[in-house]
């Protein structure tokens, strides 16, 4: 056996059913350092009550470090991609490999009325990370305008928002 396997995985995982509380257009993210290589296949978005999305999501992985988007994809009412639990996932069209020591954020902007996010300020059970042996989840959460780097740290946990996932 191998001791620390590296495990695919979601890397922010919302429980099945999750209900929106929050509407903010602008941009919300969370923070992840690579550990060890990982290969992203695809972006996700919350579904507010897993229902199908009620307006349009842009999720966007950000290099932390230059603030620079290394991988975006749209999500439409149209267009919303497949149900897992209670986010939306579509596949990039070509793996994204990132090195350890990647200092990356995924955010999400759009939400609103129609689509609600979700904040946990309490590490609540609804809201879940898996790391596979590969990813930390540092910093608080932050958020920022819309189509931006969300620059502004917020009070945390580190899983704060129901917003944006990856799968690896």
């Amino acid at each position: 056996s191998t001791p620390n396997p590296r495990l695919a995985g979601v890397a922010y995982i919302v429980s099945v059913g999750v209900t929106g509380i929050g509407t903010f257009p602008g941009s919300l993210g969370m923070d992840f350092d690579v550990a060890r290589p990982v290969r992203i296949t695809e972006l996700g978005v919350f579904d507010n009550g897993a229902d199908g999305l009620g307006q349009a999501l842009t999720a966007v992985l950000y290099n932390r470090d230059t603030r620079e988007p290394v991988a975006t994809l749209s999500f439409t009412p149209e267009n919303p991609g497949t149900l897992r639990d209670s986010s939306r996932f579509k596949p990039l069209p070509d793996p994204l490999v990132l090195p350890a020591g990647f200092k990356g954020t995924i955010a999400v902007s759009g939400y609103g009325d129609l689509e609600p996010y979700f904040s946990n300020s309490a590490n609540v059970s609804e809201l879940q990370v898996f790391g596979g042996g590969s990813l930390l989840f540092v910093g608080s959460g932050r958020y920022g305008p819309a189509g931006q780097f969300p620059a502004t740290p917020d009070t945390g946990p580190p899983n704060r928002y129901a917003a944006g996932t990856f799968y690896f």
